[in-house]
């Protein structure tokens, strides 16, 4: 599991740089004196060469004249937000401090003298509200990067402060006793690529009764950890040992954590929960080929590996620490806490050839894991080609860029590594499936064009899973592109104290059928500033369009979750999608989340 700890999205790089600046000894100012060498005792000495002196400019440089100002204001009211401590940052180079600014009675900042740079990033701190960064929108729209040229003067900056929510509670030891010390943090779930990381938005310490309070949170999704810092850094004869945050409501992985759904004005209180000290253990094995003639297997040109918990036989959408990897092809990883687990590995024995893959189960019950020896198989090789469905009759003159992949329906991306690029003779070839079931999908195409369906020997299989086997060769498959493409697009309608931006809009059809993972029928996206939404090129067919808070891209292969939101009030408002056909449709947001837990 991959877990960051970070409170801001930008300016811990910038202190990063400043550090590393300070550390090389370099910067404005610096210089470097170098004695001279000393004369060799008993040597003649050449006469010194009179040098020219360079001539220095002492003109001092202009002083910059870049101006960045603007109003803090509170979103509900779009009443002023005086005496908010407004912080400016940027690359230490440019600006080797930050500056920071109180807001006044009408909420206005202002920073001159500023030198030209695309790297400025305003956050802003009120007590009472949540910290907030200029274009920030969470869940899914980090701090936006502010250009200022050379002596301009922009005024036009508004950002907008949440009312804060908090969430407090106690933390128990094994024994029931209360923990006092233990570090609490909250954190959002983000995701890179298909992968959930969490990252750290607010932490505190448990006092001597086990309670915590956790401030500062605009409304949204968390998580809850606790540790013990006594086992923050320790390590025993083989190096190291990393244990395991316990999430609430005391479980050791996230995927078993409960999520917290924080709506505006609505702080949670009293989540108790016991932490958990569980020695990790180390798992260690190899990677390799089969044996071919005379009994020599191929070598590795490159080899991965992933080990992520299984639960219920559903893919785990964390993985573990990155092993360390050997030229072999051995691995270890460290710090595993207990629990089933499921290592996948993948290579390659020759530049663009086919890939090999292996899946390997394995239980993690204490104490270390050795001998996890994983001999791969080559994977399907599946071809076909591209037919289009063109309004004008053309097809896009540039087809680099158009993957065909085949993603495993438990969710599974590992064994989906492999792409196949289209060729300007509208072929296509995937050196290298994982075995399994899998669904054809289509990614980077241009502009209005979709996929309409996949084909084989005549047959529709465009939303069924089509099963491969190590080995295989299976060619002809055809994948037929569209520029007739249904739109939907609207306003979420939230009330005026609320945060649109905080919604997540999901768009899921009537028909259980596609409640699945990868499903081409569900989408989810957010609204901008204004609430504004829209999807394009979902299949034609019926939807429900339910703008919530309690779901992020985890929960699309979650049948249970549109379950739930399917028996909610927002429900009974379906709008019908047809190609060619806009939609307007505006939902108003449920501002309680049926039981999304996890």
């Amino acid at each position: 599991m991959r877990h960051v700890r970070s409170t801001l999205w930008l300016p811990s790089l910038v202190v990063t740089a400043t550090v590393l600046a300070a550390a090389c000894g370099g910067g404005a100012g610096s210089r470097v004196v170098t004695p001279a060498a000393e004369p060799v005792s008993g040597q003649p000495q050449r006469p010194t060469q009179p040098t020219e002196v360079p001539v220095v400019d002492a003109t001092p440089p202009p002083v910059p004249t870049g101006v960045l100002a603007g109003r803090v204001l509170a979103y509900a009211t779009n009443a002023p937000v005086a005496r908010a401590r407004v912080i400016l940052s940027a690359d230490p180079t440019v600006l080797p401090h930050p500056r920071v600014a109180l807001t006044d009675a009408d909420g206005r900042f202002r920073f001159p003298d500023l030198p030209a740079t695309p790297t400025y990033l305003l956050t802003v701190a009120k007590s009472g509200y949540a910290p907030r960064a200029f274009g920030e929108a969470p869940p899914s729209v980090p701090p936006s990067l502010i250009t200022l040229a050379q002596d301009e003067v922009r005024e036009d900056i508004v950002i907008q402060l949440t009312t804060e929510v908090t969430i407090s509670g106690r933390v128990l030891d094994e024994d029931g006793t209360p923990f006092s010390g233990a570090l609490v943090e909250a954190m959002r779930a983000i995701f890179e690529g298909d992968r959930r990381t969490l990252v750290t938005v607010a932490e505190a310490v448990t006092d001597d009764r086990g309670d915590f309070r956790l401030v500062g949170l605009p409304p949204g999704q968390y998580y809850l950890s606790a540790s013990d810092p006594a086992f923050l850094d320790v390590g025993d004869k083989d190096g190291q040992l990393f244990y395991s945050p316990t999430f609430y409501p005391g479980v050791v992985f996230p995927d078993e954590a409960e999520r917290i759904t924080l709506d505006p004005g609505v702080s949670t209180e009293r989540l108790e929960f016991r932490l958990r000290i569980i020695r990790p253990s180390r798992v260690l094995g190899s990677i390799s080929t089969p044996p071919e003639d005379g009994g020599v297997a191929k070598p590795l040109l490159a080899a991965a590996v992933i080990m992520s918990p299984l639960r219920n036989d559903q893919f785990s959408l964390f993985t573990l620490t990155e092993p360390e990897m050997e030229p072999g092809g051995g691995f270890l990883f460290s710090n595993v806490p207990p629990g089933r687990y499921r290592i996948q590995a993948r290579g390659e024995t020759e530049r663009e050839g086919v890939t090999w893959f292996q899946l390997f189960t394995l239980p993690v019950e204490g104490g270390d894991v050795r001998g996890v020896d994983m001999v791969v198989s080559r994977g399907a090789v599946v071809s076909g080609h591209v037919e289009w469905d063109s309004l004008t009759g053309d097809r896009p003159t540039s087809l680099s860029n158009i993957i065909v992949r085949m993603p495993m329906v438990d969710g599974n991306t590992f064994g989906d590594a492999v792409n196949g690029y289209v060729g300007t003779n509208d072929e296509w070839s995937v050196r290298g499936v994982m075995a399994g079931r899998h669904y054809f999908r289509i990614d980077d195409l241009p502009e209005g064009w979709h996929l309409k369906r996949v084909e084989y020997q005549g047959a529709d299989i465009t939303d069924q899973p089509w099963t491969f086997a190590y080995n295989e060769v299976v060619p002809d498959f055809k994948v037929v592109l569209t520029q007739r493409e249904t739109v939907v697009r609207g306003f979420v309608v939230a009330s005026e104290r609320d945060d649109v931006q905080s919604y997540g809009v999901v768009a899921f059809p009537i028909s259980p059928v596609y409640w699945r993972p990868q499903s081409r029928h569900i989408m989810l996206t957010y609204p901008d500033a204004l609430g504004r939404y829209q999807f394009r090129g979902l299949p034609p067919g019926r939807y429900h369009i339910i703008a919530t808070r309690g779901i992020d891209r985890s929960d699309l292969g979650r049948p249970e979750v549109f379950t739930l939101l399917s028996s909610t009030p927002a429900a009974d408002h379906i709008v019908t999608l047809e190609e060619g056909r806009p939609q307007r449709f505006d939902p108003r947001p449920l501002t309680r989340t049926p039981g999304i837990g996890r």
